[in-house]
């Protein structure tokens, strides 16, 4: 379903998904969509959008979310000069560069979901980001996290991060929320020194 407002010019969120069974959306590509010049959210699941280019042609435009398997390292690039982005959220199989996202300085919350294998080494050039959720995701170390001085949440999900991984985390000296889910549990003396290390 395709929410929108009354006139073009007063449309601020846009809903597009297909996964209401009643009145689904089919959406191929973003054409006239630049003229939504007051939108400031933007959400699109699992639609057949080729090119997310005109997105970064709304100034106004913070919050953006994709659901969609089959985002591309192309489709990020497209989005790369949004550059007023403050929220983004990405679920996609199909995701394998995020270097791309250099581009969102502005970047406070980031969720990544269900992507392969991710090098996320740029996240340590993101000066503003605050809150991270990393779910479904291959990641091999925590070093571009580890220097982001500003993260204050920080969500793990089924992640295979060792011991000492997880434990190096005290560094984060203004971190407040954090959870992690993996299978094994965490060994008592990695605990102990995470929660002695992070902020009370």
């Amino acid at each position: 379903m395709c929410q929108n407002a009354r006139t073009v010019s007063q449309i601020s969120r846009l809903y597009c998904s297909s996964y209401d069974s009643s009145n689904p959306s089919d959406i191929t590509n973003l054409e006239g969509i630049e003229q939504l010049t007051s939108l400031t959210s933007g959400t699109f699941e699992e639609q057949s959008i080729a090119n997310y280019s005109l997105l970064s042609e709304i100034e106004s435009l913070s919050r953006i979310s994709i659901h969609d398997g089959n985002f591309s390292n192309d489709n990020l690039q497209q989005l790369s000069s949004a550059e007023n982005v403050e929220y983004l959220d990405l679920y996609s199989q199909s995701l394998t560069d995020f270097s791309y996202a250099i581009s969102f300085q502005k970047l406070v919350q980031l969720r990544l979901n269900n992507s392969s294998q991710l090098d996320l080494s740029v996240l340590s050039e993101l000066p503003e980001l605050a809150s991270l959720s990393i779910s479904y995701t291959a990641i091999d170390s925590l070093d571009s996290i580890l220097t982001l001085s500003e993260l204050t949440s920080l969500q793990i999900y089924n992640s295979a991060l060792s011991d000492e991984d997880i434990e190096s985390l005290y560094q984060l000296k203004n971190l407040t929320e954090f959870s992690v889910q993996r299978q094994t549990p965490l060994d008592d003396d990695s605990f102990n020194a995470l929660t002695l290390g992070l902020p009370n």
